[in-house]
């Protein structure tokens, strides 16, 4: 029952901030039994700033694999 209400309480705040999430990805939230007494301000301010983070590594990601392709370009 417990994990329900955590569940429901995550399930509204993805829809809340759903124009945060990227399309056609998938995302794996792991909720701790804390998000229950949470105040849902602090679950969506949570949520936002694990969502930016995965944003940033991605950029960073994209933008380390472009230089490497754009060094394979140059030798090439």
């Amino acid at each position: 029952m417990v994990r329900s209400r955590i569940k429901r309480r995550f399930r509204a705040a993805c829809a809340d901030l759903a124009d945060a999430f990227e399309p056609h990805t998938d995302y794996v939230v792991v909720a701790r039994r804390a998000a229950l007494s949470a105040p849902y301000a602090v679950l969506i301010d949570d949520l936002r700033g694990a969502l930016n983070a995965l944003k940033a590594r991605n950029v960073a990601r994209a933008a380390a694999h472009g230089a490497k392709n754009d060094v394979r370009e140059t030798t090439g």
